[in-house]
């Protein structure tokens, strides 16, 4: 394992929430799903985004330095992973997992670290998955979203099971 010794790698951790942001920003304005298999221009994008050209530019340019899309003579497309794992209906699909639950459902809970390590959490703070999943639409919406976040891992198990069979 190396350890890290530069100042810029820490803040590559610090500001790791930034570029998830950026991720289930893109997810939420079906940026992937637009983008894929069709290269665009910034005005094609925003037009089937229905985002604000500027404020779409914004959010491509920040994709594009996370490498989930590339960006060539002015017209923007899918990394080979968005393409797969982040387009609806995409075979491998996971982006309503990380749309719904990581975004929705688990990153808000995450403002609460500090308190539940210093056993300082109060109470009533979280709701206990019981609590959560006595809302039907909470509880379907916590299902659908497992379930495609599986898809990807799923591809992964089965090509290392394709791999031994193979040896």
């Amino acid at each position: 394992m190396t350890l890290l010794t530069k100042a810029e790698d820490i803040s590559e951790i610090a500001f790791g929430f930034m570029g998830s942001k950026a991720l289930f920003a893109a997810l939420h304005h079906n940026v992937f799903t637009s983008l894929s298999g069709n290269p665009m221009s910034l005005s094609a994008a925003a037009a089937a985004t229905k985002l604000h050209p500027e404020r779409l530019l914004t959010l491509l340019t920040a994709l594009a330095s996370l490498q989930l899309i590339s960006v060539e003579d002015g017209k923007f497309s899918n990394s080979p992973a968005a393409d797969a794992f982040l387009v609806k209906g995409a075979k491998y699909d996971f982006g309503d997992y990380l749309r719904l639950q990581v975004d929705r459902q688990m990153y808000s809970l995450l403002d609460q670290i500090e308190l539940a390590l210093a056993d300082e959490l109060p109470q009533d703070a979280t709701a206990s998955y019981a609590d959560w999943f006595s809302d039907p639409a909470a509880a379907r919406l916590y299902s659908a979203s497992q379930h495609a976040g599986s898809l990807g891992p799923a591809l992964g198990l089965s090509k290392s099971v394709d791999r031994i069979h193979a040896a």
